[in-house]
């Protein structure tokens, strides 16, 4: 083990049953079946299988290839509905994706090639970027965890169909269309889920041993529950955040899922007062969603609607998950100067047991101000969340844009540099005036492809899970990156001294 991870100071003894579990996910990752590498591979989740094997039947193919949100649904319900569930020995929490959405359809960085505009976003592109790589919809914003937290996935359907028949009733088909695609999505959440509660039970029957069965058996009533309805519980709870974050890597690379720690405290104390939980079995629970994921981006600490410290004792236990296992994940703490004193010292003393730059320190207070100074209310902007690199957002009501909003410095220079040659320009304050003004052009250029893009990204490259579980898109019947799909969007701009060139998912 030592050879392939850093070895650490544990300040928690792994039980047996943890052991074995890491012990799979690091041959995962040893032998590539666990997709990690590529420029996106920090931010994946999935189990390299080999090709989708049914997409002579993908709707898609069978039907013809439609740049619409509803067949976008169609073709995600379809693959969803074809990931054969897998229960391994020792877990508790269960759940594989083997398969993004774009392994089996047209969308991510070249989804906007099938637009009927596509060839004067491709002419904007080329002033502004390289390559025209950068648009794309998978960028690292957040979803609001909180809401299947709260209603289940049987309401959040009777909610898209109370919105579908509004739409169709006042005759606005496009919206209609695209929450007949997020129906599709919704349900084939839920046969995934049914799914895995049928292989719990046939394995429960099939057990010899009793505490197998009663492992298959805890399994089976947690999924049986949470296809349709709430969390009952801790450990419903963290099934459920699993699956959803699932379904969300299943649309793209991966966005961040927000503060951990709130979301999860009301279930954690529930348990510890009637006696069903113990801190032991949070903090193990936690690690099997850290090993399986990967890469997630969840926060912890930062300040609740008041501006007071919100660490809690869930803040504690999620870090002490990580601690217990080590391993590769984006965590943030969101420290401020009110921060509970021993709560950021363990922090830094995990970052330096574990030699791993884990947790990330984050500065709370610099991303609220951030998001107060672009006109975000203050009754909002206190939500804000590390969501992923150096980005932050408004769980569920901001689209960021993010890694899909680049520009590159380094093409307007070229472009300055050989005007400059050929005017035999001397000066430098020439030179840097050339520049300014071939990024001016750039600037402009990039705006105006990202308002083509912005016509069509709503049927090019939805994320239509993530919009599913954000404010504003069943209701509205637009997706979280079609316009005012949720409230505030496209708040970020990155700009890069040199272009990376983005890369498609390497399905194999």
């Amino acid at each position: 083990m030592s050879e392939v991870k850093l070895s650490f100071i544990p300040k928690f003894e792994q039980s047996e049953r943890i052991k074995v579990l890491e012990e799979r996910n690091t041959q995962l990752a040893l032998s590539g079946k666990r997709m990690l590498e590529g420029m996106y591979g920090d931010h994946r989740c999935w189990i390299d299988i080999g090709p989708f094997p049914k997409m002579s039947e993908l709707p898609s193919v069978k039907n013809g290839y439609k740049m619409t949100a509803e067949q976008w649904g169609e073709d995600y319900r379809f693959m969803l509905e074809n990931m054969e569930p897998a229960i391994y020995p020792c877990e508790t929490i269960v759940g594989e994706i083997y398969w993004e959405i774009g392994c089996v359809r047209p969308c991510g960085v070249d989804g906007w090639k099938m637009a009927p505009n596509a060839e004067e976003i491709q002419k904007k592109m080329d002033l502004a970027y390289y390559r025209g790589c950068t648009v794309e919809a998978y960028g690292h914003t957040c979803p609001d965890l909180a809401i299947i937290l709260e209603q289940g996935y049987d309401t959040i359907l009777e909610r898209i169909r109370k919105s579908q028949k509004k739409y169709a009733d006042l005759c606005n088909e496009r919206r209609a269309s695209y929450l007949r695609g997020l129906e599709h999505v919704c349900l084939g959440c839920i046969h995934y889920i049914e799914n895995y509660a049928a292989l719990a039970e046939r394995l429960e029957n099939e057990a010899a041993d009793e505490d197998e069965k009663a492992r298959f058996h805890k399994i089976a009533v947690c999924c049986r529950n949470i296809a349709h309805k709430a969390p009952a519980d801790y450990y419903e709870a963290v099934q459920t955040i699993q699956f959803a974050i699932l379904f969300d890597r299943a649309v793209g690379h991966g966005n961040g899922y927000g503060r951990l720690d709130l979301f999860m405290i009301d279930f954690y104390n529930k348990g510890i007062a009637d006696g069903t939980l113990t801190r032991k079995e949070a903090r193990e629970y936690l690690s099997e969603m850290y090993m399986k994921l990967r890469g997630q981006f969840f926060s912890f600490g930062g300040r609740d609607a008041e501006g007071k410290d919100a660490t809690n004792e869930m803040s504690w236990v999620a870090l002490e998950a990580y601690d217990l296992i080590g391993d590769y994940n984006n965590l943030g703490v969101m420290w401020h100067p009110d921060m509970d004193k021993d709560y950021f010292d363990y922090a830094c003393d995990v970052i330096a047991r574990h030699g791993e730059s884990i947790p990330v320190l984050v500065n709370y207070d610099l991303m609220y101000d951030a998001e107060v100074r672009s006109g975000i209310p203050e009754s909002e902007a206190w939500k804000v969340v590390y969501s992923g690199c150096q980005w932050f957002c408004i769980p569920g009501q901001e689209w960021c844009g993010q890694d899909s909003s680049e520009i590159s410095v380094i093409f307007p220079m070229r472009r300055a540099i050989n005007r400059a040659v050929m005017a035999n320009v001397q000066d430098f304050d020439e030179l840097y005036a050339l520049f300014e003004e071939e990024y001016a052009n750039s600037l402009k250029a990039f705006q105006e492809a990202e308002a083509a893009v912005d016509r069509v990204r709503g049927e090019s490259q939805p994320e239509m899970y993530t919009s599913m579980i954000s404010h504003g898109p069943i209701e509205r019947g637009l997706d979280m990156d079609a316009p005012r799909g949720v409230d505030i969007q496209n708040s970020s701009l990155n700009i890069l001294p040199q272009y990376i060139v983005g890369i498609n998912q390497e399905c194999r």
